[in-house]
């Protein structure tokens, strides 16, 4: 959301916070932990450090509470299914969607059918294109 912030200051756009986007592991590997930098701010911490942010309010509290960090492959794709049926409704010419890694990788895998590695990782503030 720090990123976000700054990447479209002076912009006039609507800025949507959604657990849809919120950090995932990438491959998904049950034995890995999740890292402090990948805690999910409340939504009460989101409202005060991001006043202009709106809160996503289709997802459910067990999604804003929990995120999409270690859900199963299956229960990604419904997410990922839900989020992108998300984005078609909103009927912008172009959305942007600033995320994690692991997170941007996991829904480039959904889109394009193919099986990716972590190889495939944006580069450090590096953006991809996916035309839906």
């Amino acid at each position: 959301m720090q990123t976000a912030f700054i990447w479209i200051e002076g912009i006039q756009c609507e800025k949507v916070v959604s657990p849809m986007v919120s950090p995932r592991m990438f491959p998904q590997k049950q034995e890995w932990k999740i890292l402090p930098c990948d805690e999910i701010m409340r939504c009460k911490e989101i409202k005060n450090e991001f006043p202009d942010f709106i809160l996503d309010k289709h997802s459910t509290s067990d999604l804003w509470n929990q995120g999409i960090n270690i859900t199963s492959e299956d229960e990604f794709k419904i997410i990922g299914k839900n989020f992108i049926q998300w984005c078609k409704l909103q009927s912008k010419e172009k959305i942007y969607v600033v995320s994690h890694d692991g997170t941007i990788t996991s829904y480039r895998q959904l889109l394009s059918n193919k099986v990716l590695t972590r190889k495939d990782f944006p580069k450090d503030a590096g953006w991809v294109t996916v035309h839906c």
